[in-house]
């Protein structure tokens, strides 16, 4: 309701997890409630977040790891080196005597017996990576602690589509989520699956396998790119230029006499992007992979890959616009100020004598500059700094928390800590203070 809920002195917080917040006061952590209220007295040297109804804490005494629940009670007796949060009923933790990891269930008892150097969450609540030995190879574990892989393997990458690639040194080869391996035989180069196409080398050349492990298209050529809405770039050996096939391999011919496609390996991180970059004297222009026809005529003197729906283009006389797949441009700027390149996805910042702002490219809210800093927009409000100091303004440019802040941190669910002369405060995007910086 943005009415201050506690009145302690809190030298350091964490956000709020399942109704309880870490709470440090003096040299213990603690945590507090929503009402404003100790739930569980400062005890602790260190404390993490709840997740399932259980935290990981740190004796203040003896520094060991141990799991309380949300009332405070200790949960077992058992103490440890290291210990995760519980995820799916599962969390990792390492004895103190053995020196070695293995699972735990919910009662705070061994599922799985201590007997890996190293046991890692792997891209998935499903598979876990294990080391007999620090150093050495890894396999993967299930969630009930079977081993699906030998620890074979320097590299095991997340799975795609039931599909993960696994690397021997400079060898690659494909696994499925039972751990069988796909290929016959290891390739040296092995790219991830573009549809149901994947990118390999082996020692004859490149081809495509796929997602059985089979060569839809044998190797055969010097060099090739991955497929972008079924059509890829191959040359065979012996030949000066790059010709296309389609997705069975067949040749196509190129998509105009005139227009050359920009490299394949510099599309934008949105590789399904249809629009290809095309060039004729010099000037910049775009073709429709999909259509197989011209998309927008050559004129810019420089263009980007299409991204989020934007490309952002420059004319000759050196003017930087973004454009949109509707092929609409937006509006230009206002003299003197400037696009500011980064990855802020249709969000952009803009800059004029080292001044920061924003506009937004789906709707053009400009916002001038006038900030010496701009962070991450996120739910629709930015923490911003006028002349170092920090406060929160919303998409349109508002001002809702005037910058007069030492330092000004987005935690996430509309929260924001503020600091000011050694005070700490939180105060949330919609009701206001939660509480304000105490002394």
């Amino acid at each position: 309701e943005g009415k201050q809920i506690h009145p302690f002195v809190f030298h350091n917080t964490r956000p709020f997890s399942e109704g309880l917040a870490a709470v440090k006061i003096g040299q213990k952590w603690g945590y507090l409630n929503t009402q404003g209220q100790i739930a569980i007295e400062p005890a602790f040297s260190q404390a993490q977040d709840f997740h399932e109804g259980k935290a990981v804490v740190r004796e203040f005494l003896t520094g060991k790891l141990m799991y309380i629940d949300k009332s405070g009670a200790v949960l077992a007796t058992t103490r440890f080196e290291k210990a995760s949060d519980f995820n799916q009923n599962i969390a990792i933790a390492k004895d103190l005597d053995k020196k070695l990891f293995g699972f735990l269930n919910p009662q705070i008892q061994w599922q799985l017996q201590p007997k890996y150097a190293d046991l890692l969450p792997f891209g998935t609540e499903s598979f876990w990576l294990y080391k007999r030995e620090l150093g050495a190879f890894m396999g993967l574990l299930n969630k009930n602690g079977h081993e699906i892989t030998k620890p074979i393997y320097t590299t095991i990458e997340p799975f795609e589509a039931g599909i993960a690639r696994v690397g021997k040194g400079k060898l690659w080869n494909m696994i499925d989520s039972t751990g069988k391996e796909l290929l016959k035989h290891d390739c040296k180069e092995l790219y991830h699956f573009e549809g149901n196409l994947c990118l390999a080398r082996t020692e004859v050349g490149w081809g495509y396998l796929g997602r059985q492990g089979d060569w839809v298209i044998k190797p055969q050529f010097e060099r090739a790119t991955p497929f972008v809405h079924g059509f890829a770039e191959v040359m065979v050996a012996g030949a000066r230029t790059m010709s296309y096939i389609d997705t069975l391999g067949h040749a196509v011919g190129k998509p105009a006499d005139w227009y050359s496609l920009g490299d394949l390996n510099e599309y934008a991180p949105d590789s399904t992007t249809r629009y290809a970059r095309i060039t004729r004297q010099n000037m910049w222009g775009y073709w429709d992979k999909l259509r197989h026809k011209l998309f927008i005529l050559p004129t810019y003197k420089r263009a980007s890959a299409f991204c989020n729906g934007y490309a952002k283009v420059t004319d000759f006389r050196g003017n930087i616009r973004y454009i949109s797949e509707q092929k609409q441009t937006l509006p230009a700027l206002p003299n003197g100020v400037q696009w500011f390149d980064n990855e802020r996805d249709n969000f952009k910042t803009i800059r004029k004598n080292n001044l920061y702002g924003f506009a937004t490219l789906h709707d053009f809210v400009y916002s001038s500059p006038k900030y010496g800093y701009l962070g991450e927009l996120n739910e629709n409000r930015i923490p911003v700094a006028i002349y170092n100091l920090y406060g929160v303004a919303d998409r349109q440019g508002k001002i809702l928390l005037e910058p007069i802040y030492e330092r000004v941190i987005d935690m996430g669910r509309g929260i924001f800590r503020v600091e000011l002369n050694d005070r700490i405060g939180y105060w949330h995007k919609d009701h206001g203070w939660i509480w304000q910086p105490q002394k």
